[in-house]
């Protein structure tokens, strides 16, 4: 989510769609992000990636019948530079049909939801995502009768060091400019002799650093 997107650009995520489920349980039913990618023909896209779940079917879970809900995963592109986008792709991913619930919350550096997450993305911090997983049979005996997962992910901060910023040509690397650039995976350059092998078009050259960082 947010793969080589800049610092400025538009949030990679749109709001969590919800609906209210069983016992008062949000059910987020539509959440869609985005990041950027370029194609070996040096064609960059904006990619889309959406979630959607729908209930598909009641389950009987101590002794009450609840709603059981299935997530399916979509994609589509656009070509940067254009305002057209492909339509949604045929399922891509798709979860059994026995989810008890299915929530994702966009958090602020204190753990608490953010409201409108989409126009305040500067406060978006982390992703929780839970979900839980009904027993497909069950009798007397069945323990758990369903699984309760959680799980809490970090965004990427694009202001931050962690911006994956590469050298263009090798006078990036010049008068201490390559300690601001990172390799491709995100990862400071060690010297500027790294810098300046990455921008000839190494990889990451961080084994040209033989002095150390800073060194030749």
């Amino acid at each position: 989510m947010g793969e080589n997107f800049e610092d400025g650009e538009r949030a990679p995520f749109d709001n969590p769609v919800y609906t209210e489920g069983s016992g008062g349980t949000d059910i987020t039913t539509q959440f869609t992000f985005y990041r950027d990618s370029t194609t070996s023909s040096g064609d960059e896209y904006r990619i889309a990636t959406r979630y959607e779940v729908a209930q598909k079917g009641t389950r009987t879970v101590d002794g009450t019948s609840k709603p059981t809900y299935q997530l399916t995963r979509k994609k589509r592109r656009k070509e940067m530079g254009t305002g057209s986008w492909s339509s949604w792709s045929s399922v891509q991913g798709v979860s059994p049909s026995s989810l008890g619930y299915f929530q994702i919350d966009l958090l602020d550096k204190d753990a608490s939801p953010v409201s409108n997450p989409n126009g305040n993305a500067d406060q978006v911090h982390s992703v929780r995502v839970r979900f839980s997983v009904v027993s497909p049979f069950q009798n007397a005996q069945t323990f758990p009768r369903a699984t309760h997962v959680g799980s809490v992910l970090l965004v990427r901060d694009q202001s931050d060091a962690s911006v994956i910023n590469t050298p263009s040509t090798t006078g990036d690397c010049k008068g201490g400019g390559w300690k601001q650039l990172t390799d491709g995976t995100g990862t400071p350059l060690g010297c500027a002799a790294a810098c300046m092998h990455m921008a000839s078009g190494g990889n990451k050259g961080s084994d040209n650093c033989m002095g150390g960082p800073g060194g030749p």
